[in-house]
């Protein structure tokens, strides 16, 4: 935040547009709202917070001083004031109640407090699935190096990409991770931790770069208690719903559609691409059939995962005292959760959906994907 006088100040115009995407509610823009019903949750803890000075000109200076770290949990709101402040170069890192996991479309938003569209302060976002290895989203600014970009100056949305705080207070700039998917080291299907590191907005020695090595003209100096990015919230986003042949065009190019039919098996892996999809496989990559486990004894139990974004799916789990006839005994339709359709049968439907019963009659078990009309 660079002091509340910068509401008051004229707009000065915004610079010709970018390649990337605009401010809130214009055509094409990525901005996710406060209260969009893809929110499924908010960040619940801070595992660490490092305020940076409010000039990097003078880093042993005063440091920001704005808000608490608590601001930053819960849910963001058009509120420019209800946030904390890192300063130049300040970081703050933010756990969660449940794992982030990658699933089609954006994962999370961070969500910053600029007063109005262009008037904003941008800052690297990282990502970690064991709160010790941190990796960054591959930031990008086409802002002109010069003229330096004054705290009370304006940025243009469409040249920033990959940095939080593009877009205006209540409105969030989105993250997928399968950006980052096959990094070592990170779990883009658990990820723990979300860290924010303010852009040091300097074109001189000190100036933070993008991961093409370019400068980031970002709003200097802003040398309040409320300097550097201001963070309201992060938010973790659910998935778009999606359909088997939304799958197929996601998985399959044009060439390859002839073996996108849901018997098939491409990869050869025994999983045929109706199970691929329902259970979250790659086609092309042989995975074997470990994600289905059953596990029989004094309790039948069998384990799966189940993909909630899939809308016309339906898993069908059934038991059998002799592989002849088989019994459902619990049932997940369009994406809803899966419970228990006859008795002495116990569900858990959570990252993996279990399902098990003591009943001695019950001796194998097993999931059966119907693709509904």
């Amino acid at each position: 935040m660079r002091g509340v006088v910068a509401s008051l100040l004229a707009s000065a115009g915004l610079v010709t547009a970018g390649p990337f995407a605009p401010a809130p509610e214009e055509a094409g823009t990525t901005a996710v709202f406060c209260e969009d019903t893809r929110i499924m949750g908010w960040a619940t803890g801070v595992a660490a917070l490092e305020r940076g000075p409010v000039d990097i000109a003078v880093p042993a200076g005063a440091k920001a001083s704005h808000g608490v770290a608590a601001d930053a949990l819960g849910a963001a709101t058009e509120d420019v004031f209800d946030v904390v402040s890192l300063g130049d170069g300040g970081r703050i890192t933010l756990t969660f109640a449940q794992p982030i996991t990658d699933h089609p479309g954006a994962d999370f938003a961070v969500f910053e407090n600029g007063f109005e569209d262009g008037f904003i302060e941008l800052g690297f976002v990282e990502v970690s699935s064991d709160g010790v290895q941190f990796f960054r989203f591959a930031a990008e600014s086409l802002t002109p190096v010069s003229p330096q970009v004054g705290g009370f100056g304006y940025l243009e949305p469409t040249d920033v990409h990959n940095l939080a705080g593009k877009y205006r207070a209540g409105f969030g700039v989105p993250f997928d991770l399968s950006e980052l998917a096959g990094t070592p080291g990170l779990d883009v299907g658990a990820v723990t931790h979300v860290r924010i590191v303010d852009v040091i907005g300097t074109t001189g020695a000190a100036g933070s770069r993008d991961a093409r090595g370019r400068l980031i003209n970002d709003p200097y100096p802003t040398n309040f208690t409320t300097g550097g990015f201001d963070l309201d919230g992060v938010a973790v986003l659910g998935p778009e719903p999606m359909t088997y042949a939304d799958w197929v065009a996601v998985h399959f190019e044009a060439a390859d559609l002839g073996l996108s039919g849901t018997g098939l098996d491409p990869d050869h892996d025994g999983w045929t691409n109706l199970e691929e999809c329902a259970f979250g496989g790659d086609p092309w990559r042989a995975e074997g059939r470990s994600a289905l486990s059953v596990v029989a004894g004094t309790l039948l139990k069998v384990r799966f995962p189940r993909v909630p974004w899939q809308v016309d799916l339906t898993y069908a789990v059934e038991f059998s005292t002799d592989l002849g006839t088989w019994t459902e005994v619990a049932r997940g339709l369009g994406g809803a959760a899966v419970i228990a359709t006859a008795g002495g049968v116990t569900v858990a439907d959570g990252t993996m959906v279990e399902v098990s019963t003591s009943s001695p009659a019950w001796r194998y078990g097993r999931v059966r994907i119907i693709r509904n009309p």
